[in-house]
């Protein structure tokens, strides 16, 4: 029997605005990064917006294909595969279901994805960007943008294409909340609770 299990790291090259304006900003090909715990990439776990329409509230967030594709039928990605032990495979597990089960536990650290174009770090407790969740949960936290995570992970790439031809596009959560859309005042007020929370968490409460 095996002491190790493998974890799934996943670049992709998105087709929302935001993604297109990341990768304007950062010069990167991939502009978001998740991470599965299995190669079908069923699920796939990452720090990343709540809805389609509301770009600038998140926090945890459980993907799928389908989330990714969005509009259109194809969208770049590079997976690496990366064995862990058991010890460490079964804490990242722990700490998903944590951030899964507790909501609002683990928000997106807009502040943080902002310095970070700017060649410097802003931490907070329990607060992430799709990259720094996936590197504190590889326990890297040292990892503050996507090309130092390709180039650690160079040697592990097994797939390198569209996601398409890689997965079933239809998977999806059913009545996963990214599609459900919302009007103006709700994206308002979901965006000023995020930033609330993000400066709450800035002090040191890290109540949601």
């Amino acid at each position: 029997m095996t002491n190790e299990k493998n974890l799934y790291i996943v670049f992709s090259h998105t087709s929302t605005r935001i993604g297109g304006i990341i990768r304007l900003m950062t010069g990167n090909f991939y502009n978001h990064a998740s991470l599965a715990l299995d190669p079908s990439l069923e699920k796939l776990y990452s720090c990343a917006r709540y809805r389609k329409n509301v770009p600038l509230a998140g926090g945890f967030v459980v993907e799928t294909p389908k989330r990714y594709m969005c509009d259109h039928a194809y969208i770049p990605i590079k997976i690496c595969c990366l064995s862990v032990s058991n010890e460490r495979y079964e804490k990242i597990k722990s700490e998903i279901s944590v951030a899964a089960e507790n909501p609002g536990y683990i928000i997106y650290n807009t502040y943080d994805a902002l310095a970070c174009i700017c060649g410097f770090r802003y931490r907070i407790n329990h607060a992430y960007t799709c990259i720094s969740f996936v590197a504190a949960m590889l326990d890297l936290e040292e990892i503050a943008m996507i090309p130092q995570l390709e180039e650690l992970l160079s040697n592990y790439v097994i797939y390198e294409g569209m996601l398409g031809d890689y997965t079933d596009i239809r998977q999806g959560i059913k009545d996963d909340r990214f599609f459900i859309p919302t009007g103006f005042a709700s994206a308002c007020s979901e965006t000023f609770s995020h930033f609330k929370n993000l400066e709450r968490r800035r002090h040191g409460f890290t109540d949601a």
